[in-house]
């Protein structure tokens, strides 16, 4: 079973475990079974036609599995997001051109099977190891793959909060794979305008459009839990038309403007 991590709110109790910084990406098996190199997500999806500069340039031993994330690397703690979503199409001709043009990697974070042994049950240090190895057979001239970066916590939150990103995953030394990893996000709070809303087929108001103080457009936050009553619909109405409703957002680091994963803590009158 894949490791999921749990989510945690304080770094205190973790300071003596591994920290790796959550990168933006999708999460994926890179795997040589029976010869054959593939890319599979999480959900069982199946990767492989759309990232040939990863699957032409990794060489792994055969009988292994990696577990690791899909990302448009930008450095050691940062992913480009967006820039991974431009690559979910499955035209041959487009993935041709994008994968030249926005080449990704595949970053290395953990070990499920060496050369047909399971190594779920070896130590996190040993498991490695095992992955340096996978390391030196790739194309020395490609990106194509990459071992996930490990840190001291107290050194890499900071870090992540001082570049804006998404948070750091934590993991317990010499544990097995199947032990409790947890994961620490860097979330933001703030107050946005509502200029508009949504309604659902069903009897919610699905989504608040919102913008910043400058009037800038941030998105919309949705799982509001407003009924779509006309009692509802006709305070909302006047609200906006008085400029007067504020949304107060928990939200991860903002990418090209617009809040990432936002989460409706309250609405205020002004």
């Amino acid at each position: 079973m894949i490791n999921k991590p749990e989510k945690v709110t304080k770094l205190e109790p973790y300071l003596n475990w591994i920290a790796e910084p959550k990168l933006d990406g999708i999460r994926c098996m890179l795997q040589n079974i029976n010869g054959k190199t593939s890319l599979v997500r999480d959900d069982g999806n199946v990767k492989t036609n759309q990232f040939p500069e990863i699957i032409n340039n990794v060489i792994l031993p055969p009988n292994t599995i990696l577990d690791g994330e899909l990302v448009l690397p930008v450095d050691e703690f940062r992913s480009d997001f967006f820039g991974i979503l431009k690559r979910q199409t499955t035209n041959p001709q487009q993935i041709k051109i994008l994968s030249e043009k926005i080449p990704c990697s595949f970053v290395a974070f953990d070990l499920l099977q060496y050369e047909g042994s399971n190594t779920t049950n070896e130590t996190i240090e040993d498991r490695k190891t095992l992955m340096e190895i996978c390391m030196e057979l790739e194309n020395p001239n490609s990106n194509a793959l990459k071992l996930m970066p490990q840190f001291e916590p107290k050194f890499l939150f900071p870090k992540i909060k001082e570049l804006n990103m998404e948070g750091i995953v934590l993991k317990p030394k010499n544990s097995t794979y199947s032990e409790s990893w947890k994961k620490l996000k860097n979330h933001a709070e703030g107050d946005y305008k509502i200029v508009g809303y949504t309604k659902s087929d069903t009897k919610s108001i699905c989504a608040l459009e919102l913008v910043d103080a400058e009037g800038q457009d941030v998105g919309k936050v949705s799982n509001t839990k407003l009924k779509n009553t006309p009692e509802n619909e006709k305070w909302l109405q006047c609200g906006i038309a008085d400029k007067r409703l504020i949304a107060v957002v928990e939200y991860l680091p903002m990418d090209k403007g617009k809040l990432r994963f936002p989460v409706l803590k309250e609405i205020r009158i002004l």
